[in-house]
């Protein structure tokens, strides 16, 4: 039988050369036995060493491959089946109910009153992220980047916000609304302080923007560690051909950084119904009509009332908008390749 060997040199980092090479180690191992029972000597090259590297691998790998398979692919698969089934509250049991929950969810569609402020919100969100804050963030971290005056204090203050739990965070901010914003006024004399939180005229904006100063810190981090990583060499060249901050930034720092960036707007597209801009950490199960976001209908579906969950309606409307985001998702992702190749440095 014969044993080819695959070509040396080559790099066994891929997953196709893994597995060639996985082959060839199976190969020998039979040839192995077969050279041992015909010829009494091993003619194996596969040492103890490869296998002992091999079982550490597959018991490395073991258990978050199992926790992807249970939490992930099994999750998904029965929220699909729930999107098909009904709750009984008597026997505590599910059935197929074929395609009703997408019949109740379009009928939320069109007599419920938040529904037409969860599709304005979620619009609303998604301009934000990517029109203000992703720009904002890009540029406050190439502030950093190039050790400006107070660069490392704005790092600390804005990154600060990411440590702590977002509970603290959001008990930080309301306590400064509630008795710190009414303090401001009274020691300025404006008169009476306005209610931002659960006025509903704006409420939504003070959500947004809590959301803004709560997310910066991680957002620096990630662009910065991109900026931090581009060779020096590339910026002195520019610097000594008399290029200014702001063509540095626009030619040198934005085209290499761009893959990341790309990333995450296809994200933030793949998300697009998943968000609730911390809705629930502030309102709870009570938000106005007027704050209300997909993601945040979702949250409180999967919570339920008096502790009957809802999953199958949110399973239901899960399911139809993955089938409106997909495509669009797909289509996002191939037109940001084209707009900018990978680069590699």
């Amino acid at each position: 039988m014969s044993r080819k060997e695959p070509k040396k040199g080559t790099d066994r980092s891929s997953l196709r050369e893994k597995v060639k090479w996985g082959i060839y180690d199976l190969k020998c191992a039979f040839h192995n036995k077969v050279g041992v029972r015909l010829h009494g000597k091993k003619t194996s090259t596969m040492t103890k060493a490869r296998v002992y590297e091999k079982l550490f691998l597959a018991a490395v790998l073991a258990f978050p491959l199992t926790i992807f398979c249970v939490f992930y692919i099994g999750v998904n698969i029965n929220s699909i089946f729930l999107a098909f089934k009904e709750y009984d509250s008597a026997t505590g049991k599910y059935f197929w109910s074929g395609f009703g929950n997408f019949k109740q969810f379009f009928e939320m569609m069109n007599s419920e009153a938040f529904m037409g402020y969860a599709w304005k919100n979620t619009f609303i969100l998604f301009a934000v992220n990517l029109i203000i804050n992703l720009p904002f963030h890009i540029i406050n971290a190439y502030y950093v980047y190039k050790k400006n005056p107070l660069s490392k204090t704005f790092r600390f203050l804005l990154f600060l916000p990411s440590i702590l739990s977002s509970v603290i965070t959001v008990t930080m901010f309301k306590y400064f609304m509630v008795y710190g914003l009414p303090g401001i006024y009274k020691l300025f004399k404006l008169g009476e302080a306005p209610n931002l939180i659960y006025d509903p005229s704006t409420g939504f904006a003070t959500i947004i923007g809590y959301s803004f100063w709560v997310n910066f810190g991680g957002s620096i981090i990630l662009f910065l560690g991109l900026m931090n990583r581009i060779p020096p060499d590339i910026l002195e060249a520019a610097s000594l051909d008399g290029i200014t901050p702001v063509k540095e930034f626009w030619h040198i720092i934005l085209p290499l950084i761009f893959p990341t960036i790309s990333i995450y707007i296809i994200n933030l597209l793949a998300g697009f119904f998943a968000q609730q801009g911390s809705l629930y950490t502030f309102y709870g199960t009570d938000a106005r009509n007027e704050f209300y976001t997909f993601g945040y209908y979702y949250y409180i579906q999967v919570l339920g009332e008096a502790g009957v969950p809802k999953y199958p309606v949110a399973s239901a409307a899960g399911l139809l908008f993955t089938v409106v985001t997909v495509p669009v998702t797909l289509f996002a992702r191939w037109g940001m390749n084209k707009l900018c190749p990978s680069v590699d440095y």
